[in-house]
């Protein structure tokens, strides 16, 4: 027991008991089949299935559900273990078996022979050998013969990292044995079992590091949630399920294990595994020019390495995560600081040709306690920023600039303290290098750096544009336009495309946006820009198709250095997970926006992003993570373009949280704001967030319709739409049916539910019930969204609708009973049966019984 961080204790014991078996039917129905096998085969065959994989896979798990099958088609179970203590000893692994069915003779031959003829006289028997390489070569002799009878199944399972004897290899390489090799679980099976054993489903990004700190190893998964449970990070998520919370490197049990999968090694194999460990991902040709060619061979033949194909390069990992870990915690300082040296001198012999291969070089020289010259310092600094590793950014760009200051390392260093959220460090380095001497596009460079960090980090005004004033230079002109137009200003007709859109929309021209994108020179360069005004308008479909053509999944950014067109493409995908219920996703996808827009330097989506974030932590019901998000917002975030989607988001925790009044009076205010600048999609928006919290007025309503026409985007008609149904239940579904099919699949949720009471109140309680039928299923693609219905827009559920009597006939007749059957069964008239369904349908929303089924599945109305 543990007292948890929210004061509860709770009791972790579960994790260390036997797991549920997940993910293995296709092997549990391959032995079945064997099983059920026409005893007509070939003489000499045998039954049964071989298992070979890593240690903890679950291999002796699986074994065991295979004796379990065997036994329930009437099977006798034996089993031998083979083990290091009993490998030397003759029928060591055997002697279970032989003390019950073995004869007092003491030669080998006589005492096999007896062995055989006792298990196989008693019926059909099912032989479990576990960790088959680890078997005596007397037991190996006995389980050939075994393996003769056709009495007799075999599950051998072992390990694929060690050398078999051969006279167990045998039983798989004639065919006799089915060779299975068992690999850790997929993705989906390695969520569903935690989900089983922590007795909910993690939170999807835990999950996932979860997954890929484990490699799907079923043991080493449940290692790492003991240690977290251990460590106090393991809690619930108030929805059902689990997060964690930091996710340990290991424990102590899980270094054992990782160091008994390591194994014994000989010399070369053990420093060619501490170099990859130390350098992963490393190249083949240095580790060749090294001198471990014939190691690292040995080592990828076990399993313990990777190679990896990276265009014409070969690179080489740790086979898992977790293996490397234990390497690098085992390595004494003194050999962790050689093989660091070696790795350096050997790559810079080799020829540092591949991006971040300077940064890899100063890394290792400065772990070696080596001097760096400042120049390879500056490049290393760059290729980490480029990288997004701010911290390996700062370190380097400190180096240079404590051992050279110049005002190209001033910049550096100012850019790694700035993404490393330390602003004010930033702006004392620039404010010292102004005093510096340097070419002019290093005095340039500096000033506008100096100029953005006082202007999106500081929230300073006057400053970056006095800065600017002082320069003639194209790129300070051209920071001044941008800064100019985050603050309110109207574009200039000579400014960037990207301005000019984004000054479109924030004053609700989403169309005309898309033209000037589309008829513009540099186009092609503004993909994701396009996505983003896209879902901005609500062209949902075509705004995700490109997002999702824009991204470039799975290119390394120190490859590929993400641009600010990266930003607004993840933007866009955030806005539409978040029109689609999926805060998860959206929430990531926001986060990555805003590190896009960081790595290039184009602060301008930011406030965005930060809105997005919160929508996503609102939607999800983690109303004090998102408060927390909105505090570490600055101020004059407020104040600069998308400023008040932060205020929109924050309205919308408020409601969350239950201060009505307060998001009443915010959103009051933005809808002034915005009439008086002029920005109507801002105004519309606000509008129409009053009108879900229930201050609507005649007034408001004219209003929003008429920003309606003259924005004509999907969102903003059918925000439009929304109000001129005026509480109408027929036109509120019809609405409901078009948001689903644009993708709004939340806000057809709300306004479903509200279609629902209406209808309700109406008397029309079939269409009610289909309404409610559409709210059940929107409902069910996010389960983990905390959805905030209105009160007096509830509906009765179905269960609460039906009658005992209407419930117990229509569930019967979903089963397929006939009106006689049921009446027959119930004791009722064929005319009441008939009664009580007609109703039952009426109720339910469906127009017979091919549809009453699915309804009552939507209702989770059976077996109940």
């Amino acid at each position: 027991m543990a007292e948890h961080r929210d004061g509860r204790e709770r009791d972790w014991s579960g994790l260390a008991q036997d797991w549920p078996l997940i993910g293995r039917g296709d092997v549990l129905d391959r032995f079945t089949a064997l099983l059920a096998v026409d005893d007509a085969g070939p003489v000499g065959g045998s039954r049964g299935v071989a298992l070979l994989g890593a240690p903890g896979v679950g291999k002796t798990r699986l074994a065991g559900a295979c004796a379990d099958i065997a036994a329930q088609h009437g099977r006798r179970i034996g089993r031998i273990s083979g083990s290091r203590a009993a490998a030397s000893i003759p029928f060591g692994a055997a002697a279970s078996l032989l003390s019950t069915h073995g004869s007092g003779g003491s030669d080998f031959a006589t005492i096999i022979r007896d062995a055989y003829e006792s298990l196989t006289a008693r019926g059909e028997l099912c032989l479990v050998i576990d960790d088959a390489h680890l078997l005596d070569d007397a037991s190996i002799t006995l389980v050939q013969h075994l393996a003769g009878s056709r009495s007799v199944a075999l599950v051998v399972t072992a390990r694929s990292d060690r050398p078999v004897a051969e006279g167990i290899a045998a039983l798989w390489r004639n065919g006799g044995l089915a060779k299975i090799d068992v690999d850790g679980l997929d993705r989906t099976s390695h969520h569903q079992l935690v989900a089983t054993a922590l007795g909910g489903p993690m939170d999807a990004t835990a999950a996932g590091r979860l997954f890929e700190a484990s490699g799907g190893n079923p043991l080493f998964t449940r290692e790492l949630l003991m240690a977290a449970a251990d460590d106090n990070a393991l809690f619930a998520d108030g929805h059902g399920g689990w997060r964690v919370g930091r996710l340990p490197r290991s424990s102590s049990r899980l270094a054992e294990l990782v160091a008994g999968r390591i194994g014994a090694l000989d010399d070369d194999e053990r420093r060619c595994l501490e170099t990859i460990a130390v350098a992963e991902p490393i190249g083949l040709d240095v580790i060749e020019a090294m001198g471990f060619g014939p190691a690292v061979a040995r080592l990828e033949r076990r399993r313990l390495v990777m190679a990896t194909t990276a265009g014409r390069r070969i690179d080489l990992t740790i086979a898992h995560p977790l293996y490397a870990d234990t390497v690098r915690d085992r390595l004494l300082p003194i050999r962790a600081r050689n093989i660091r040296r070696a790795l350096a001198d050997q790559l810079e012999q080799t020829g540092a040709r591949r991006r971040g291969d300077a940064s890899r070089m100063a890394t290792w020289r400065l772990d070696a306690g080596l001097t760096v010259p400042v120049v390879h310092l500056s490049v290393a600094a760059d290729e980490a920023l480029v990288a997004g590793d701010v911290h390996s950014a700062e370190r380097f760009a400190r180096a240079a600039h404590d051992a050279a200051p110049t005002l190209a390392t001033a910049v550096t260093l100012a850019r790694a303290l700035r993404r490393g959220g330390d602003a004010a460090a930033a702006e004392v380095v620039l404010g010292l290098a102004e005093g510096l001497t340097g070419p002019d596009v290093d005095r340039d460079e500096l000033l506008l750096v100096r100029a953005g960090n006082a202007f999106w980090n500081l929230g300073r005004d006057d400053q970056p544009f006095a800065l600017l004033a002082a320069r003639s230079a194209s790129s300070a002109a051209a920071l001044a336009g941008e800064l100019d137009v985050a603050r309110g200003a109207r574009p200039a007709p000579d400014d960037p495309t990207e301005l000019r859109v984004l000054g479109l929309l924030r004053d609700g021209r989403p169309l005309d946006a898309l033209e000037l994108l589309r008829a513009a020179a540099d186009r092609a360069i503004h993909p994701g820009l396009e996505a983003f005004v896209l879902a901005f308008g609500g062209w949902l479909s075509n705004a995700d198709a490109l997002a999702r053509a824009t991204q470039r999944p799975g290119l390394h950014p120190s490859a590929h250095p993400l641009s600010g067109d990266d930003g607004w493409a993840l933007l866009a995908g955030a806005t539409c997970r978040l029109e689609d219920g999926d805060g998860q996703r959206a929430l990531r996808s926001a986060e990555a926006a805003a590190d896009a827009f960081a790595d290039a330097d184009r602060w301008i989506g930011v406030a965005a992003c930060a809105a997005r974030e919160v929508d996503a932590l609102v939607l999800l019901g983690e109303t004090t993570r998102a408060r927390q998000r909105l505090q570490g917002c600055a101020m004059h975030m407020r104040t600069r373009i998308f400023g008040r989607m932060l205020d929109r988001a924050e309205a919308r925790l408020l409601a969350a949280e239950g201060a009505l009044d307060r998001a009443q009076r915010m959103l009051e205010e933005l809808v002034a704001a915005a009439h008086t600048l002029g920005q109507d999609d801002d105004e519309q928006s606000g509008l129409h967030d009053l009108h879900r919290l229930g201050a609507g007025s005649p007034a408001r309503t004219e209003r929003l319709r008429e920003l309606a026409d003259r924005i004509a985007s999907p969102r903003a008609l059918h925000r439009g739409r929304h109000v001129g149904t005026a509480g109408d239940g027929a036109r509120l579904g019809l609405l409901a049916a078009e948001l689903e099919t644009d993708g709004f699949a939340v806000w057809a949720y709300e306004v479903s539910i509200e279609a629902a009471a209406r209808l309700t109140e109406a008397g029309a309680t079939r269409q009610a019930g289909s309404e409610q039928r559409r709210a059940t299923r929107l409902r069910s693609g996010f389960p983990r969204a905390a959805l905030l219905a209105p009160a007096e827009t509830s509906v009765p559920t179905a269960e609460r609708q039906l009658r005992p009597g209407e419930l117990q006939v229509v569930r019967l007749a979903a089963d397929g009973l006939s009106d006689r059957e049921i009446g027959e069964q119930l004791h009722l008239s064929v005319r009441t049966v008939g009664n009580y369904l007609l109703r039952a349908y009426r109720r339910l929303g469906v127009r017979g019984r091919d549809e009453l089924r699915e309804a009552l599945v939507e209702h989770q109305l059976l077996n109940m």
